[in-house]
């Protein structure tokens, strides 16, 4: 019996002396963590998909089949993809973007879950000429009454991409008819460090001009900055005032609800963050993260994008929802976790949460 007391003696001792070595709660802790950098491209972006096979996957709920068909036109690395994500309804506005891109591009189209759609979809590909050189087609399949999740989409379509150089556009915008070129030039001064090149966006019922010129000469009450009249602090920060005299690039700094279009290293491209479904916070989360992450923003004074103003499809709805804001609380308290700050919450927008549009939510991380 004494052996049996000393041995479990032995080891009450070796527990006392290895606990003693681990950190403590209640003794020489340190005050404040050393912020330590956790930014990283994540691996499936480091080299581009060299080749087009197709393929099936399953990534969290969703269902996914990558590149159902394929650009005929081989895409050079050091080129820039088009990232496009839409319903199958929305093939044609799809054609326009790609009858005025005619570049690559990596679409992502959320489908209904039966082969017959899967065979139409291709059937449709390889029946319009730009669509059959230029386009790859990835789908993810629908789950019945879930939120269109817009950011998934985006993610399949970024990580699926044939290029180094990539820009995510929603699918109803027209590129002026130069910006491949443009862009493709822009891309060899694009830093290898933390930098965006953002595109000026706009929007019409009308008119959709070729060229600078061509739109510095249009009727200023017909097109005009994208998002102007609801939600103008989106683009707002991209100083549109400047970018109609200069014929130069400039930086310009982010500001809270900024969600610009832009030209970014595939490597370097956070993925978006897939828990914004359905309509708000999924774009302005993306450029809120480049922001912690310490991206700096430089608007091109050359290309432009015009919006093709429609009705607003059936899942755009929420956004200023109390579990959109629960959600935004979430996000930017992980941004906080993962790069150490956070962006200050400007006036207006305390305002707005102030006369009750939004909970105060700056106060919960």
């Amino acid at each position: 019996m004494n052996k049996i007391w000393a041995a479990i003696g032995c080891i009450f001792i070796i527990y006392l002396v290895s606990f003693a070595s681990l950190p403590c709660p209640t003794c020489d802790c340190p005050e404040k963590v050393n912020h330590v950098s956790v930014y990283a491209s994540p691996p499936a972006l480091y080299h581009p998909t060299a080749k087009c096979e197709r393929a099936r996957d399953v990534r969290g709920l969703w269902n996914i089949e990558t590149f159902v068909a394929c650009a005929e036109v081989l895409p050079d690395e050091s080129d820039v993809s088009i990232l496009a994500q839409l319903t199958v309804d929305r093939i044609d506005v799809l054609i326009d973007l790609v009858d005025r891109w005619k570049a690559p591009i990596s679409v992502v189209v959320y489908l209904p879950d039966d082969e017959f759609h899967v065979v139409e979809l291709i059937n449709l590909h390889q029946a319009n000429e730009n669509l059959r050189k230029y386009a790859d087609f990835h789908i993810v399949f629908e789950i019945s009454k879930l939120p269109y999740p817009a950011n998934h989409l985006r993610n399949v379509a970024l990580i699926n991409a044939r290029t180094d150089y990539v820009i995510t556009l929603d699918v109803d915008f027209i590129p002026n008819l130069d910006m491949h070129k443009q862009l493709k030039k822009a891309a060899r001064d694009l830093s290898p460090e933390k930098e965006v090149f953002v595109i000026a966006a706009f929007e019409s019922d009308t008119i959709f001009p070729d060229t600078k010129p061509e739109l510095l000469a249009a009727d200023n009450t017909k097109v005009f900055q994208v998002h102007y009249y609801k939600g103008t602090h989106a683009h707002s920060p991209t100083n549109y005032k400047k970018w109609y005299t200069t014929d130069e690039s400039y930086e310009t700094f982010y500001e809270y609800s900024y969600e610009p279009y832009f030209l970014i290293r595939r490597k370097l491209c956070p993925l978006f963050d897939e828990r914004f479904v359905g309509y708000g916070n999924d774009k302005s989360s993306h450029t809120y993260e480049l922001a912690v992450a310490g991206f700096k923003f430089t608007v091109l004074s050359e290309p432009f994008i015009i919006h093709k103003n429609h009705p607003s499809p059936a899942w755009r709805s929420g956004q200023g929802s109390d579990e959109a804001w629960k959600l935004w609380m979430s996000f930017v308290r992980n941004m906080k976790f993962k790069y150490g700050r956070v962006v200050e919450v400007p006036e207006w927008l305390k305002e707005a949460c102030n006369k009750g549009d939004c909970p105060q939510f700056w106060l919960f991380y």
